[in-house]
């Protein structure tokens, strides 16, 4: 964070073991700035652009130059950023397809062109918490802030967001080696 005493970062994302990027706030949950290092922490660039999207940080696959942080994307290593149109948080891909995954408001949204362009997939009944894509068996869940879990079967006749009424869930993983396997 450039604090000595660690700061307030939200998002971080590591680009390469020497590039993170994250959004630093001065208060708790505050608006956040993009920040990032090209050293590994030795000194911080501060960008002077506001982030007030969902505070995460995620990349492509396979593409180390490329970025998001909340509603922002770079392509060059965190030297620029642009504010991407449709999409205020990028959560999950694809591992087959490389297919991303993301929010903006209440809206699931997907990319299949590294995050230039975002296409609208399901409205979530409320504020959406957190995605995580099997891509095993072609289901996107989904947690609410209310704490409910949902899925979103690519497979089925007429997909749509099915509400799993017995479970309260925050965040949500798929085992990566059992995709069966659901932590919650």
């Amino acid at each position: 964070s450039g604090e000595t005493w660690g700061g307030f970062t939200y998002g971080s994302y590591a680009l390469t073991d020497q590039i993170v990027c994250a959004a630093k706030s001065n208060k708790w949950w505050g608006v956040g700035e993009i920040v990032y290092t090209t050293d590994g922490g030795k000194t911080v660039n501060y960008t002077g652009i506001e982030v007030n999207g969902k505070r995460v940080g995620y990349g492509v696959p396979g593409k180390k130059n490329i970025a998001f942080l909340a509603e922002h994307r770079t392509d060059d290593y965190c030297q620029t950023w642009t504010k991407m149109d449709g999409c205020t948080g990028v959560l999950t891909h694809d591992t087959k397809t490389d297919r991303l995954f993301g929010i903006d408001d209440l809206w699931i949204v997907y990319s299949d062109d590294e995050g230039i362009t975002w296409t609208k997939l399901v409205e979530a009944p409320d504020k959406i918490f957190d995605l995580e894509y099997n891509s095993r068996d072609d289901i996107l869940y989904v947690t609410t802030v209310e704490r409910k879990l949902y899925y979103y079967d690519f497979c089925s006749k007429e997909p749509r967001l099915v509400q799993n009424e017995n479970i309260l869930a925050g965040g949500v993983c798929v085992d990566p080696q059992n995709p069966s396997i659901i932590y919650i």
